[in-house]
């Protein structure tokens, strides 16, 4: 399972810096505001990272705070290296929708792997196994 997370979290990251840093984004479907696919955009890539980075592992609070404050600075980083592509700028209320995103992203990801986690667990459980 770590290992299709992983897939999935390059190729959504790949997107995402490809998509930052195209001239131009071709407009389809509706219109949303800038701030909100942000938003959305890191807190994907927050959910994807979380639960790639702990599915299968023992919990710890250091791994989604460091993954909090890796995406931060990759905001800060995406937003920066915008400046010289025509039609992009850096805009630092971008980057507070970038951290907005991350962090309920890094929340949403932790509560849905422990919830997977919790499932499987119970699953895999023998009738034999649950004390009373």
């Amino acid at each position: 399972m770590r290992r299709v997370l992983l897939v999935l979290l390059i190729g959504y990251w790949i997107a995402l810096f490809v998509g930052t840093h195209w001239p131009q984004l071709p407009h389809f479907g509706v219109s949303a505001s800038d701030k909100i696919l942000h938003f959305a955009a890191y807190a994907g890539l927050a959910v994807l990272m979380t639960a790639a980075l702990c599915w299968g592992r023992p919990a710890k609070l250091s791994r989604p705070v460091v993954i909090f404050l890796v995406l931060c600075v990759y905001g800060a980083f995406d937003e920066i290296t915008q400046m010289p592509i025509r039609g992009r700028t850096a805009d630092r209320y971008d980057w507070y929708m970038d951290v907005l995103g991350a962090l309920v992203g890094v929340v949403l990801g932790s509560l849905m792997t422990w919830a997977l986690i919790v499932v499987g667990q119970a699953r895999s459980a023998k009738p034999g196994d649950i004390q009373g």
